[in-house]
């Protein structure tokens, strides 16, 4: 199962390379586009501006991770192992 982003420039990750920052993106984008079909500001131009803003500052700070290491910390989390040798590990 592949899942990509919409924009080329944001590049493609499989569902086992998003992080959670990617996925807050993702239930972010939905609400704003949700809110300019059926909201208030139901015009195409206030969801256009919210959608391409919140990818554009993904692609940013995606970028930054990868140019100062330092940032990943703070924007990533460290993967917790929860199956090593076929048996499952306890929370540690």
């Amino acid at each position: 199962m592949c899942f990509c982003w919409p924009l080329p420039a944001a590049g493609k990750h499989e569902l086992g390379q998003l992080t959670p920052f990617d996925l807050i993106v993702l239930l972010t984008i939905s609400n704003v586009l949700q809110n300019a079909m059926i909201g208030p500001d139901n015009s195409l131009t206030g969801g256009l501006i919210g959608g391409l803003t919140l990818f554009l500052a993904n692609g940013l700070i995606s970028r930054l991770v990868i140019r100062f290491p330092r940032l990943s910390r703070f924007f990533e989390s460290t993967p917790a192992v929860l199956i090593e040798n076929g048996k499952s590990c306890p929370e540690t």
